[in-house]
């Protein structure tokens, strides 16, 4: 009998429900996962957590948003391939599991907008400065 590959190591001050988000991906990323696959049910995989239900929802939820899987009632949770996963901010927001991800996020965002700010107003004219100054 093979083990499991959803074992799952506590991480700190993550939820449940992101705990498990991120180990699905991470077997994602280790190919023990590919695009196509069916994941259990949420049953089997709560089982295989050894935690309920509600926190397995809450991964394929958050998994859902960050559009690395379709999850459908009666047809189960698939695993999609990178080219049918839609651009969105999701992408961005699933790949955040804290608080200080998020903080250091919009730090390193307003780093590049102000970058560019600063590219910009290089090359603009006087009139155009005295506008962004403004």
């Amino acid at each position: 009998m093979t083990a499991s590959p959803f074992n799952l190591d506590p991480q700190e001050k993550l939820s449940l429900g992101e705990n498990i988000a991120h180990h699905i991906q991470s077997l994602l990323h280790q190919g023990k996962l590919r695009p196509g696959d069916t994941l259990p049910t949420q049953r089997e995989l709560a089982q295989q957590y050894g935690t309920s239900v509600s926190a397995v929802r809450e991964a394929i939820s958050i998994l859902s948003a960050a559009g690395l899987v379709d999850a459908r009632p009666g047809r189960g949770t698939l695993i999609l391939e990178a080219a049918e996963q839609p651009p969105s901010v999701n992408l961005w927001l699933g790949a955040v599991t804290s608080e200080q991800q998020a903080l250091d996020f919009l730090e390193t965002r307003q780093a590049l907008e102000h970058y560019t700010i600063a590219q910009a107003a290089q090359g603009a004219s006087p009139d155009d400065q005295q506008e962004l100054r403004e």
